[in-house]
């Protein structure tokens, strides 16, 4: 596989070789349907060019928010391509973080998704002095102005196509390795969110890592619905193009259990609260069934807990095991999947711990369950692995990683995907790092002797605040 020096490169790559399969798909009129390579290239290029038609310089910062949808991944690559720095703002945000991002970024354009962001923008509109444009990619219900819908910024850059191409290509085209990339701004749960630097090298670094895992393949169907702005979200969404998987947009976050028996995805990337859902929706209907079909369920997850514990330990199930399995698979796991999608080999759970108690449940029911663990500043750390796995545990060092534990367990790394530093804070970055050379992640730890990572003390929620 070719390898990239910036992220644009590599989506470059995929305009140019693959320009008429699927990039991605949406649904639109309660169906499900696929958008090019070609289609998406020319969203991704008409928004750049509009946003350049508006003023939009080399290296100007651009935040975005809302909740994940196909607009906000556009204007993220289409500021990238157009030289920009990305920076992401959750749709839950205040109006306070709003302007904490937007100002400590000194960004330049502010896209918000809809009327209920723009509301929190009003609030604070005067205090953005350094903000040239507003865009919304929703107007339904708002009327400004000065607010340009995100398709009126798409038919300007289509506009001035001929005119801004060239300088555009010339932007792109500069834009190198080290170049900051993305601004992802943490939690800010010990003072005010600080903005760590993220370049196209480390980026693609954990896309090159997260290719070695072997965890996902170009076969693989997955959803996109974690919230850009963090790490896990955006870093997996970008893995996944690099990687070449097949990729649905869930309709929105409330939806995404529903949409998973429509997309049937083969990969599932989510957090605790996600498999909380499925676990607690099959034990609600357990509680109010009758004792025929509870005591069923009782034995099918014995039975289920049984070949998940040999398969722990490297062993195959006996004949008369795998026999049970079948039946128990027939009448309690098979529609325990197909909440799932029914497809369902793997599920990735980051963002925060998860109960072994669910862990070990879906791997009964016959999907593995694997944790991963990083975070904002260092990306991807440890995980486990579908041939190397063991639950509770956060898995062994991921390619390109190396891990130490200082005095007292504290975990330090090193790597190609550790961050550049945070903005405008040459005092905080440097006492994120070790006199030599390894970034401290605050969390405390253990490796045992097989190599696998133990948390025993989170200071901050694994691959950042989801």
């Amino acid at each position: 596989m070719m390898e990239f020096e910036t992220i644009h490169e590599m989506y470059q790559h995929w305009f140019d070789t693959r320009a008429s399969l699927s990039a991605y798909h949406l649904k639109r009129d309660d169906r499900w349907g696929p958008v090019t390579w070609s289609a998406f290239e020319e969203k991704m290029t008409h928004f750049a060019l509009g946003l350049m038609a508006l003023g939009m310089e080399h290296r100007d910062p651009v935040t975005v928010l809302g909740s994940t949808r196909e607009e906000w991944d556009v204007a993220d690559k289409a500021t990238l391509s157009a030289g920009g720095v990305s920076v992401g703002c959750h749709h839950s945000s205040t109006p306070a973080r709003i302007r904490h991002v937007v100002n400590h970024s000194e960004s330049r354009f502010l896209i918000v998704e809809d009327r209920e962001q723009w509301d929190k923008v009003l609030e604070i509109r005067r205090e953005l002095p350094l903000v040239k444009r507003y865009i919304i990619m929703d107007p339904a219900g708002v009327e400004e102005q000065d607010l340009l819908a995100f398709q009126d910024v798409t038919e300007l850059g289509k506009q001035k196509r001929d005119e801004l191409e060239e300088e555009y290509r010339r932007r792109s085209g500069s834009v190198t390795s080290e170049d900051t990339a993305i601004i992802f701004y943490t939690s800010g749960m010990t003072g005010p969110p600080k903005g760590a630097m993220l370049s196209h090298g480390n980026i693609l670094e954990a896309c090159r890592s997260i290719r070695g895992l072997e965890v996902f393949s170009p076969q693989d169907v997955t959803v996109i619905w974690l919230p850009m702005p963090h790490v896990y979200g955006r870093i997996g969404r970008i893995a996944g193009t690099y990687i070449g998987t097949k990729e649905y947009y869930a309709e929105n976050p409330d939806k995404v259990v529903d949409n998973l028996r429509e997309i049937r995805p083969t990969v599932f990337c989510g957090v605790p609260r996600i498999f909380e859902e499925v676990y607690a929706r099959v034990m609600g209907e357990m509680e109010g069934a009758s004792p025929v079909k509870a005591r069923f369920f009782r034995w099918a997850l014995a039975v289920g807990l049984e070949r998940s514990r040999l398969f722990k330990e490297g062993r195959n199930p006996p004949l008369s095991l795998r026999l049970r399995c079948r039946l128990a698979d027939a009448l309690v796991f098979k529609k325990v999947r197909n909440i799932l999608g029914g497809r369902i080999q793997v599920m990735v759970s980051c963002g925060a711990p998860i109960s072994r108690e669910i862990l070990e449940f879906f791997h009964a029911a016959g999907v593995l369950p694997l944790e991963m663990y990083g975070n904002t500043e260092t990306l991807l750390c440890t995980t486990n692995l579908t041939n190397r796995y063991r639950f509770g545990s956060m898995g062994v060092v991921a390619p390109g990683v190396e891990i130490r534990l200082a005095e007292g367990g504290g975990i330090l790394v090193k790597s190609p995907m550790v961050f550049k530093g945070y903005l405008k804070d040459e005092e905080g970055t440097r006492e994120a790092f070790t006199e030599d050379g390894w970034y401290a992640t605050g969390d405390v730890g253990e490796i045992d002797p097989d190599g696998f990572v133990w948390i025993t003390d989170p200071e901050k929620d694994t691959m950042g605040t989801i």
